[in-house]
Formats: structure tokens, C-alpha cells, sequence
């Protein structure tokens, strides 16, 4: 048998972690790849339909979005700025300078919404 505080406490902390890490082994098992998931299924959810929202409203919100990130006050709300006819960049508004990530992020939102020059 433990005598002291300390051991116990520690015995305590032992059998915690031990439960935490069984916990998410199992449920990390439970999420394996069964073959349904929207890959498989072609089927993607949509959250904001999900909780009752329109279709037309969840497409006014996008597109708002898109036109403020896009074309919005230059100072307070873009993030994408057109250099000449034929270039822009995505600025990276945390460190102030052009990042590869959000330059591709910003092609593939163009993509996605069929926006693309």
C-alpha cells in the first residue's frame, strides 16, 4: 500500500493518463475510414443547410464574403490586390508580406467559384 501524499498523487496521475489514452485510442478506432465518407460518396455536407439555412442565403453570405476579401475597403477588408492587367497577389495581413499559401489559397477560391480571369 502507498504511504505518502506525493506516491498517491502520482498513482492518481498515472491511472488518469492511462484512461485519457484508452479513451482516444477507441475513438480513433471508432472514426477509421469506412469507405463512406464524402470522397467516397461524392457527397460533401453543407453545415449552414444542415441547420436550416437556405440555399439562397448560404450563397449570399459567400459571395459577400468573396467580394470583400476580393475587392473590399483596401485598408480594413481585402486581402487580394491586383498588380497591372495581368498579376495580384493575397496579402498575408498577420506578417504583412506575401505568402505561397495564401496566394494558392486564393486560386482555388477563385476556382471553386468560377471566378477565375
Amino acid at each position: 500500500m502507498l504511504k505518502t501524499a506525493r506516491s498517491r498523487t502520482i498513482l492518481r496521475s498515472i491511472i488518469l493518463m492511462s484512461l485519457l489514452l484508452m479513451t482516444g485510442a477507441a475513438s480513433a478506432q471508432s472514426g477509421a475510414d469506412t469507405g463512406q465518407g464524402a470522397f467516397f460518396t461524392g457527397e460533401y455536407p453543407n453545415a449552414l443547410a444542415e441547420i436550416g439555412i437556405p440555399q439562397a442565403d448560404i450563397d449570399a453570405r459567400i459571395e459577400t464574403a468573396f467580394q470583400q476579401l476580393f475587392y473590399g475597403n483596401d485598408t480594413t477588408q481585402r486581402v487580394y490586390y491586383p498588380v497591372g492587367d495581368d498579376m495580384a497577389y493575397v496579402l498575408d495581413i498577420a506578417n504583412n508580406d506575401v505568402r505561397s499559401e495564401g496566394m494558392s489559397y486564393g486560386m482555388m477560391i477563385a476556382v471553386q467559384m468560377d471566378k477565375q480571369a
